[in-house]
């Protein structure tokens, strides 16, 4: 762990004084050959260009440059290039012009075993994110510490611990102040695997918040905190599981139940009861697609305040056709979908009125009104 943390001071010390040069030319990496979706070249040091050539692809793979070319009908593609150890080294992508739209290139440091010891990142010919790594006991390669430059100037830094477990990463803004920090902390559970069990944030302005999880990676406790000390959440939940399923959750804000959710054997929700100050309370009860298809408001006194229904036509892709919505029993709303290019959107909505009449709502697949036709109880247009 020393050797972690060494690390991690020197390149957050090196960050701090030089973090505004971002990439220099010299840091950026070099290939032995230039190349796009059909051609590749050399280009010398008096920028000469020599050895122009047509791909010549074997499973996509150029022979000759040893580029992954992938063309698509439209005339762009994506072209990669990866080092003798098989990792990425450049990523271009050549829209239909031929034109670079997006180049994405690393560099890499190894150990004498061919181990990674850091990777630089770049886009656009920019350092965007910096990893070092160290090996675990097993031959692993895991994180010791990361950091992202933002294209607002602002930059993160991130240190992991000798398992990879993310500890704390520091967000600074682009004059070096601090703006967010975050620390995770780690249990093992009974198989050996490690989760988090708390995350702690401290913002800028002397804020603070932190969660705790249990082994499933479901919050227990969230508790947030103003500068001056006021808690502004105070939530805690139960739950309980079976064979690793969740069963229930009961959810408490400041020590009163505000929410329980009752879980089917398959892991879709059954129930949700969501409890109101007074001691109101509303029941949805689900269906095994995880729609709602009752909504029971009660009064303080137990009595029923409305039933709403929900009776659904599905797709053969399960996506919703019709929704026909009842207020204690009376049609209300029939919702009608449309799909157009693959996208799923409400084309048609009639809103019924207690006297029999009701109005049609058209829309087109931007979401936009395309019509309104009201009609009296008769069916006649108004």
């Amino acid at each position: 762990m020393k050797r972690t943390l060494l690390i991690f001071c020197l390149l957050l010390s090196v960050l701090l004084v030089c973090q505004a040069e971002q990439a220099t030319d010299s840091a950026l990496p070099t290939f032995a050959w230039e190349r796009n979706a059909t051609e590749h070249w050399h280009v010398l040091p008096d920028g000469e260009v020599t050895d122009r050539g047509a791909h010549t692809l074997n499973d996509a793979h150029c022979t000759i440059c040893g580029s992954e070319v992938w063309a698509f009908d439209s005339g762009a593609a994506d072209v990669s290039d990866y080092n003798d150890h098989g990792d990425l080294v450049r990523y271009t992508l050549f829209d239909e012009d031929g034109e670079i739209s997006f180049e994405l290139c690393y560099a890499y440091e190894y150990d004498a075993q061919g181990y990674m010891l850091v990777s630089r990142e770049y886009v656009g010919g920019v350092l965007t994110g910096e990893i070092t790594y160290d090996t675990a006991a097993d031959g692993r390669q895991i994180p010791v510490a990361q950091v992202v430059y933002y294209q607002d100037d602002t930059w993160s830094v991130s240190e992991y611990d000798e398992h990879g477990n993310l500890l704390s990463c520091i967000t600074y803004a682009a004059d070096g102040t601090l703006q967010l920090e975050e620390q995770g902390e780690f249990l093992q559970d009974a198989s050996g695997s490690y989760y988090e069990f708390r995350h702690t944030s401290r913002y800028a302005d002397g804020a603070v918040s932190y969660t705790e999880f249990n082994q499933y990676g479901d919050p227990v406790l969230r508790y947030n905190l103003y500068a001056d000390g006021t808690v502004w959440e105070d939530t805690t939940c139960e739950y309980e599981y079976q064979n690793g399923m969740l069963l229930w959750k009961k959810q408490y804000e400041s020590g009163v139940m505000t929410l329980e959710v009752r879980y089917h054997a398959d892991g879709y929700i059954e129930q949700e009861t969501e409890f109101y100050e007074g001691g109101a309370k509303m029941v949805t009860d689900f269906n095994d697609h995880a729609d709602p298809v009752t909504v029971t408001s009660y009064h303080a006194d137990g009595n029923i305040e409305s039933v709403h229904t929900y009776v659904y036509e599905y797709n053969e892709d399960m996506s919703w056709r019709t929704i026909r919505t009842y207020a204690d029993g009376d049609l209300v709303i029939l919702t009608e979908y449309a799909d157009e290019d693959g996208w799923h959107y409400v084309c048609r909505e009639t809103i019924y009125d207690e006297d029999g009449s009701y109005t049609v709502f058209v829309f087109n697949s931007a979401d936009e009104l395309v019509s309104e036709t009201s009609y009296d109880a008769n069916g006649q247009a108004q």
